[in-house]
């Protein structure tokens, strides 16, 4: 029992030795947070509904957050967004196969809450990428939607200002756009089979959210735009 005792000593000696001289790399540092070691700046989120409460807990300190494509964001949590600087972004739903792939820059020069909406709703059910940013005058929103289209940022362009008509004069000057006014549906239908626009002049004041969430998804409906046949620019 002794000679026993002592072999099964020697035994657990060497074990406890070789576990004292192995790297430590089975310590998790997730755990931990060291000062040199930044926080993440971005996150997913998959929730249905995307409130003010959620991101209280879960996205403060960050920079941009990305949700489903058909995420609910509550106007609570906007305001949250929108006073702790934070981007928002939408999962693309691959399912919409006709115009998966396109990318649009919205250019706003004026923005109501039925602008912000028919927006949110074209990223959530388009199945195509939305980016989105201010102008503060005519001359400003020409400039951003000829230099998008110059350089190929984006695939297309949506001004929303009340000097629809201006604007796409001006940017017509342009090469690489063809610009037109639409002011419903039907008209961006017309603009789309004879000219294959690819910048949009909406005036925004007084349309509904369901007038410009129809007429923004004809816009943009149809994959990439392309010139028409024999088009030089």
């Amino acid at each position: 029992m002794d000679l026993d005792r002592e072999f099964v000593q020697r035994i657990v000696s060497d074990v406890m030795a070789q576990i004292a001289t192995r790297p430590a790399d089975v310590v998790s540092t997730t755990s931990v947070t060291s000062p040199g070691v930044s926080k993440p700046l971005s996150a997913t989120f998959d929730d249905k509904v995307v409130t003010a409460e959620l991101l209280e807990q879960k996205a403060r300190g960050l920079k941009e957050i990305q949700i489903a494509a058909s995420a609910v964001l509550t106007p609570s949590a906007r305001d949250f967004l929108a006073h702790h600087d934070i981007r928002f972004t939408r999962q693309t739903d691959s399912s919409n196969s006709e115009t998966n792939g396109a990318h649009w820059r919205a250019i706003l020069v004026q923005s109501t809450p039925a602008v912000i909406n028919a927006l949110d709703d074209l990223k959530r059910t388009s199945g195509i990428k939305v980016s989105q940013e201010s102008a503060v005058d005519t001359s400003d929103a020409v400039e951003r939607a000829a230099s998008v289209l110059c350089r190929a940022e984006a695939h297309g362009v949506l001004v929303l200002a009340d000097a629809s008509q201006a604007i796409a004069c001006l940017a017509n000057r342009f090469k690489k756009v063809r610009a037109a006014v639409i002011d419903n549906a039907a008209m961006a239908t017309t603009a789309k089979q004879q000219l294959s626009a690819n910048l949009y002049c909406v005036s925004p004041s007084g349309k509904s959210f369901i007038e410009l969430r129809n007429l923004l998804r004809q816009a943009t409906r149809g994959g990439i735009p392309q010139p028409p046949a024999g088009w030089q620019n």
